[in-house]
């Protein structure tokens, strides 16, 4: 007669005792998402999350060739040229996500000057460390951070 349990009474349970259930492996953890350091947990090689000192989640990404050209054109030629206000708009660019709420690629310096608004020192500083821990090997984004 075919068992529909696994519970054995009886002349049965003294024979031999059930081998435990197989445990399956717990999943690997992925190496790019663990906390790095200053609120930042990489997503992947080209994003990150940071939380900011006032505890906001702010989401980046590395700004690829193109997404640095469209910066440009949006800065203007004599502003792109002024390397304060390029670190500015840079780490500005580079937020995909404030808050939960989705952010646009900046178009113009109207957009800019909003957003590093919404960033204030707080924010900005926050992604200038995701972007450190994304760039670790660029002296130029390590030398940013630290001015």
């Amino acid at each position: 007669m075919a068992s529909l349990s696994n519970i054995r009474t009886g002349a049965a349970a003294a024979e031999a005792p059930l081998a435990p259930a197989p445990v399956a492996p717990a999943p690997a953890a992925n190496p790019l998402a663990a906390p790095v350091t200053n609120g930042v947990t990489l997503i992947d090689d080209r994003t990150a999350s940071v939380v900011d000192s006032r505890g906001r989640t702010i989401k980046i990404k590395k700004l690829s060739a193109l997404d640095r050209m469209r910066l440009f054109k949006a800065v203007g030629a004599e502003d792109s040229e002024n390397r304060l206000f390029m670190s500015y708009a840079n780490a500005a660019a580079a937020v995909t996500e404030l808050e939960g709420m989705s952010v646009s690629p900046v178009a113009n310096q109207i957009q800019l000057s909003a957003l590093v608004a919404r960033l204030d020192e707080d924010g900005l500083e926050a992604v200038v460390n995701g972007l450190v821990a994304l760039n670790p090997e660029r002296d130029d984004v390590v030398t940013a951070a630290k001015n």
